[in-house]
C-alpha cells in the first residue's frame, strides 16, 4: 500500500470513529399562510430565539413566501414554552412548561424589574369552550394575566365584556408596550396566548389591533382588542371569517392541536 493511501484510509478512519462533525446541509422553510415563528419552530424541534437567530429577525412578524433557515442547532430558552408528553385527555388539554403566573398586581411590578425571569413550572393547558363556560369566567372590570405562547411574556389584561369573545384591555401602559414588543405592529392577525384565569391554563387568541371603545384612558393605546377562546365567534355578521377561522387556528395552536 503506497504512504498517500495509507494516509488516506487512516483520516477516513479517525473521522468515522472520533464523531467528527459533519457541515450540516442548509435547510430552507418558506413561510405559509397561517404560519408563526412558534408554529414552525415546534415542527422543526428548535425555538424561536434560534429562528430569530439564524435569520436576524428583529421582530416575531413574517410575510408569505419568507425564507428561513433551519440549519442551526436548538438553543433551549429559558422564556419559550415548550411542549412535553400529552396530557390523558389530548383532546381537551396538553401539559407544558410554561413560566409561573404572576397575579395582575406581581405583573404589574415587574414591569418595572427588567430583570426579573418567570420560574417555569409544568402545567395543563385546556381548551375550553366560549360558550359553554369560557364567557362566564370574565367579568366586566376585572383583571387577569396571559402569557404568550412564542416568547413566554406575561401581561395583564382588564375585561371590557364578555359577549360573543372576550375584549380586552391592557391594564397598564407597560402592557401595552408589551403588546407593542410582541407584535411589531398593530394588526389583526392574533398571536398563540395562555390564559391564566381561576385557576385554570387556558388556550386563547389574542389580537393586535386596537379598536372602537376605550375605558382604559391612562394604558397608552386608545381602544380594545379581541381575546378568543374555543368556538368564540366575531359580535357581528360583518367581520371577515377568515379573521374568525385564524383565530380558532390560532387557540389550537396554544393548546397543542
Amino acid at each position: 500500500m503506497s504512504k498517500k493511501l495509507f494516509i488516506t484510509v487512516l483520516c477516513l478512519t479517525w473521522f468515522l470513529f472520533t464523531g467528527y462533525p459533519a457541515l450540516a446541509a442548509e435547510q430552507i422553510y418558506i413561510v405559509k399562510p397561517g404560519d408563526s415563528l412558534w408554529l414552525i419552530s415546534q415542527a422543526h424541534g428548535t425555538t424561536v430565539e434560534e429562528l430569530k437567530r439564524a435569520n436576524r429577525l428583529t421582530s416575531d412578524n413574517l410575510a408569505i413566501g419568507q425564507k428561513l433557515v433551519l440549519a442551526s442547532p436548538p438553543v433551549t430558552s429559558r422564556n419559550a414554552i415548550r411542549p412535553t408528553s400529552p396530557a390523558v385527555n389530548s383532546t381537551s388539554s396538553i401539559s407544558w412548561i410554561i413560566p409561573q403566573a404572576t397575579t395582575p398586581q406581581e405583573s404589574q411590578a415587574n414591569t418595572t424589574q427588567q430583570d426579573s425571569q418567570p420560574v417555569p413550572q409544568v402545567s395543563s393547558v385546556e381548551l375550553v369552550d366560549w360558550f359553554t363556560s369560557g364567557k362566564y369566567m370574565f367579568k366586566s372590570g376585572e383583571h387577569f394575566t396571559v402569557t404568550d405562547c412564542g416568547t413566554g411574556k406575561q401581561l395583564t389584561l382588564k375585561v371590557l365584556s364578555a359577549g360573543n369573545h372576550c375584549d380586552i384591555e391592557p391594564a397598564t401602559a407597560a402592557d401595552t408596550k408589551i403588546m407593542q414588543d410582541l407584535f411589531g405592529q398593530w394588526t389583526w392577525s392574533p398571536r398563540p396566548v395562555i390564559i391564566h384565569k381561576n385557576g385554570k391554563n387556558i388556550a386563547g387568541s389574542l389580537s393586535g389591533q386596537p379598536h372602537d371603545i376605550d375605558t382604559t384612558p391612562d394604558n397608552g393605546v386608545n381602544g380594545h382588542f379581541d381575546l378568543y377562546l374555543h368556538n368564540s365567534k366575531p359580535h357581528g355578521s360583518g367581520v371577515s371569517q377568515s379573521y374568525v377561522q385564524e383565530h380558532l387556528a390560532t387557540v389550537a395552536k396554544a393548546a397543542g392541536n
